[in-house]
């Protein structure tokens, strides 16, 4: 065979762009499974188009220095995406086949410590102009830097370490290092020395139906529109120009002046706000536009208030400062206390909501509903951060201690909780909004559990102690054990085992009643449904004892079966109720 001919049978061999590109054209998963050496990876692409793989990008590009261990080329599967779990997938190129997501949170020895966002918006062009700078911290023999920045954003110049470097689209692979290239919502250092700050100008025309936006009365700004290594948190500083008779806000607290210089200038019938954010947090925000204070309220040097947009609506602004302050009252008393000066609701039009710290936006219909929830994420989320890349602890914290603890259950949390156990995956394991709200439901369903084994109390005091060690460390479920177990003195792992990091939901049911000589009856309980037995709490429930009734008992299984006296003068039957002691059911 001549080298040509070799050379073309090997290209033939070699997944490449057009194909890619076919496949999803084609918006079939029967195209696109087969270009994968494993089904289950084709399937995260699948998920991640949905309907309309056609609408993805798909850029082949070559693996970062450092990166080559799993193959010598990347495909980068690319959409605008939205703020959290939503991210563009990598996946390495073995020969013809696509193999396993480079994962986010593979962070090639990088994070980010601090960054600058410096912006302008342009309200008339839906643009907006970011300069950022992030100083890393790298650990000896990093790999490339390898960031999320969305789709829609375009660089426009970068500097590594402070000197100018080269510009790459996905098929450009410049003679010269460093050099930075975008594909998709993918930045690439590429680099043979380790980073230990990168600056990036870029800008983006941004005007989604449903997320972010900027139109001539309103900026919301969240998603992917900062670079990201890995989702972690990380402190900010940030200058930002708009219209001078917006409401401008940044994450923090306002500033007078800012430690950079910023890059933008205020014209005629613009203004400059300077925000500073020494808590680590993972997803900084600008929020902007023409709206109406619609209610404040100032306690303790506090600000509570309403931003809405037009029609204002005073009885609603009213109800959400009172749940804000009632909620804040509430999370102070059992948490820790609140580190900014104020906590405000933005309204939005069509953005349904957002993880948030010191102000939040909502969809005008619901600010009522979820207002408490997110301020919430003050603690959960910013304090003691959450990366959304492994699990989402958080969201099953902020909703028990919101729902549960401070709402006493009347959204039905715990009752939507136990509706999950059709879903068999771990709670450890569990993303956003995955199998719809199931990380919010169960993981607030397991809280009340563990309160139920410890008491509430002690678990507000892990919740403390969580607090106060966490502060910007990458946080999972599996790390909360130790500080419950801290806060009760109590051994915890069966616990997180059965309920956090296993997903077996046993049944139970009555095997046999026995009437005992002199009153009172034996019940004899049996547990399916797991490889071995499991420790289960579950309520005994007689109609009537001695005259009086309902009466409840809450006993615990360790054993497949397992008998129990009760004492007085039963009546009837007795039935078993798991609700909410357990994720397990009732054999009918």
């Amino acid at each position: 065979m001549t080298s040509a001919l070799l050379a073309a049978a090997l290209l033939q061999q070699n997944l490449n762009q057009v194909q890619l590109e076919s496949a999803l054209k084609a918006n079939s998963a029967a195209r696109i499974t087969p270009l994968f050496s494993d089904p289950t990876e084709a399937a995260k692409l699948v998920r991640m188009g949905g309907r309309n793989l056609r609408d993805l990008d798909v850029f082949v590009i070559p693996a970062p220095a450092g990166w080559e261990q799993n193959g010598s080329r990347w495909a980068v599967f690319s959409k605008f995406q939205h703020i959290q779990q939503d991210h563009d997938l990598v996946f390495t190129i073995n020969g013809s086949k696509l193999g396993e997501e480079v994962p986010e949170y593979e962070l090639g020895g990088y994070s980010i410590t601090h960054l600058n966002l410096d912006s302008k918006l342009h309200p008339a062009d839906h643009m907006v102009e970011v300069v950022s700078e992030l100083k890393l911290d790298a650990e000896a023999g990093s790999k490339s830097v390898v960031a999320r920045l969305n789709a829609p954003y375009a660089i426009n110049a970068a500097w590594v370490d402070g000197k100018p470097a080269a510009i790459a689209g996905p098929d450009e692979v410049p003679n010269q290092q460093p050099y930075v290239m975008k594909a998709g919502g993918v930045v690439i250092v590429n680099s043979n020395q380790t980073v230990k700050s990168l600056r990036l100008a870029y800008s983006g025309v941004i005007n989604t139906r449903g997320h972010d936006k900027i139109t001539t009365e309103l900026a919301h700004v969240t998603a992917w529109w900062t670079p990201s290594i890995g989702r972690l948190s990380h402190t900010t500083e940030s200058a930002i120009v708009g219209p001078s008779s917006w409401v401008i806000r940044g994450e923090g607290f306002e500033k007078e002046k800012l430690s950079f210089t910023s890059a933008f200038q205020s014209g005629r019938g613009e203004k400059q706000v300077f925000y500073k954010c020494d808590i680590p947090i993972s997803y900084p925000k600008i929020l902007a536009g023409t709206y109406t204070l619609a209610h404040e309220v100032i306690k303790d040097g506090r600000a509570y208030r309403s931003w809405q947009i037009n029609p204002v609506d005073k009885k609603r602004a009213q109800t959400d400062v009172r749940i804000m302050m009632d909620a804040m009252a509430f999370f102070e008393k059992n948490l820790t206390p609140f580190p900014f000066d104020r906590y405000e609701v933005f309204d939005a039009d069509t953005y349904y909501g957002i993880e948030s710290y010191s102000h939040t936006l909502l969809r005008r219909n619901v600010t009522t509903r979820f207002v408490a929830h997110e301020l919430g994420h003050t603690w959960f989320g910013g304090i003691a951060p959450s990366a959304y890349t492994k699990d989402t602890w958080n969201e099953g914290m902020t909703q028990y201690i919101d729902s549960v603890a401070f709402g006493g259950n009347r959204d039905r949390s715990l009752n939507n909780g136990l509706r999950t156990l059709s879903y068999k995956k771990p709670l450890s394991k569990l993303l956003g909004w995955e199998a719809g709200n199931a990380s919010y439901m169960r993981g607030a369903y397991v809280l009340n559990m563990l309160a139920e084994e410890i008491g509430q109390e002690n678990v507000f005091k892990g919740m403390r102690l969580i607090l106060e060690d966490r502060v910007g460390k990458e946080t999972l479920w599996p790390d909360l054990r130790e500080y419950f177990e801290q806060a009760s003195g109590e051994e915890l792992k069966w616990f997180w085992d059965q309920w956090v990091t296993g997903a077996e939901f046993p049944q139970f049911g009555i095997t046999a009643v026995q009437r005992l000589k002199g009153g009172g009856h034996n019940v004899a309980i049996r547990q399916t449904g797991s490889a071995k037995p499991l420790r289960a709490r579950i309520a005994v429930i007689w109609d009537r004892v001695g005259g009086v009734g309902p009466v409840k008992e809450v006993v615990t299984l360790t054993q497949r079966q397992q008998t129990f006296a009760f004492s007085g003068t039963p009546e009837g039957q007795p039935r078993l109720e798991v609700f909410p002691y357990t994720l397990g059911t009732v054999k009918k």
